[in-house]
Order: C-alpha cells, then sequence, then structure tokens
C-alpha cells in the first residue's frame, strides 16, 4: 500500500519502504531531478500524508503507531506523535498549521496540538471500539470533521461536542434504501457543485 498526495507544486510519497519522498514538480517535470527523503523513517508502512497550509511541514502515518512532522526545507524530524495501534488518517487543520487530527486502528479520532508536548494526552473527538480509516477537516467550517469508521460509515463531527457524531450520513442513507459503506479514505475536495448526490426514487 502507498499513501500520494499533491497539492499545489509539491508531491509526497510514502510506503512500504518506509520513507517519504517529496518531489517538487515543476523541477521533475523540466528535469530529472531525484525527490527529496525526508530524514525521517518509519518503522512500518506508511498510510497517510498531510502538508500544513503553507507547505512547509509534513505530516505522515502508518503501521507504526506513530506520526511523524518533518520540515520541509531541512528535511529534519521536527517531532513524533505515538499512537496506540496503526494511524490511517491525518488532516491538518484549515485554519491553524499547529492542529491537526489523526485517525486509527483503535478507534480513536485524536486532536492534537504541535506546540505541545508529544507525550502528553491529545483532545479526543471520538473513542470507538471499531477502526476509523479516515478523517477530514472541513475547509470551509473548520469547526466540522468528517471520519469514516469501519463499522459505523461516515460521521460528521462538531469539534465543540466531543464524542458525540452529530451526523452519520451512512445511517441516513442506509434508511432511505442505499447499502453503503465507508470508503477507505476520505479525500480532500474543494467545489462549489456537489461531488455527488442520492435521489431515493
Amino acid at each position: 500500500m502507498s499513501a500520494v498526495l499533491t497539492i499545489d507544486s509539491y508531491s509526497l510519497q510514502g510506503g512500504d519502504d518506509r520513507r517519504v519522498l517529496l518531489w517538487h514538480m515543476e523541477q521533475a517535470i523540466h528535469s530529472r531531478v531525484k525527490p527529496i527523503q525526508l530524514k525521517g523513517e518509519h518503522h512500518s508502512n506508511i498510510f497517510c500524508l498531510a502538508f500544513n497550509s503553507g507547505n512547509t511541514k509534513v505530516f505522515s502515518g502508518g503501521n507504526d503507531e506513530q506520526v511523524i512532522l518533518h520540515d520541509v526545507e531541512s528535511s529534519e524530524t521536527l517531532d513524533v506523535f505515538a499512537h496506540e495501534d496503526a494511524v490511517y488518517g491525518l488532516s491538518v487543520s484549515p485554519v491553524n498549521d499547529n492542529i491537526f487530527a489523526s485517525s486509527s486502528d483503535d478507534g480513536r479520532v485524536l486532536i492534537w496540538d504541535i506546540r505541545e508536548s508529544p507525550h502528553g494526552e491529545p483532545f479526543c473527538l471520538a473513542n470507538y471500539p471499531s477502526a476509523f480509516h479516515s478523517v477530514m477537516f472541513n475547509p470551509v467550517e473548520p469547526r466540522l470533521l468528517a471520519t469514516a469508521n469501519s463499522k459505523e460509515g461516515v460521521g460528521l463531527w462538531d469539534i465543540r461536542k466531543p464524542q458525540r457524531n452529530n451526523y452519520s450520513a451512512s445511517s441516513i442513507l442506509q434508511k432511505a434504501g442505499f447499502g453503503l459503506t465507508a470508503p477507505a479514505f476520505l479525500q480532500p475536495v474543494i467545489s462549489p457543485t456537489p461531488v455527488a448526490s442520492y435521489r431515493n426514487e
């Protein structure tokens, strides 16, 4: 399995080789420049990647139960955030580059502040008996996060009301006759028009 993320002029890749590789797309297209290998290396497969809003920091998470924070300019590791199980999803707040969310195989969605000690307790937004495979801040309404849980399906959470799923899209769609299961990954989509619509006729 491999995680790939392309934003603006950068492309990131992480996978089974445990490395995070960074390409400057313009340079890669016009010359045979090799990618930059960020110095922080995971102990196992990488499942998810995220940039902060300024593309100055990279977050990587995976099977080794940790999120590594990398500096793009120096390629150095800035911090490591330990988890209790594999990390499947990462999302950085669109309004505060110091805040990121992680989703994990242990059934928790955690909110971290990189200014705090990585050994402290993060804010627990959700704690379920089944794995969360993805988490994504809403780019327009950053107090809301979308999640994908292996048993509960898609959920929408208000960061101001932890431990309470405010809207379960999958249960509403299932009541309407749709057989919906949680997607493996939620990808950020910024669009003025709907990506999909569902009609129960």
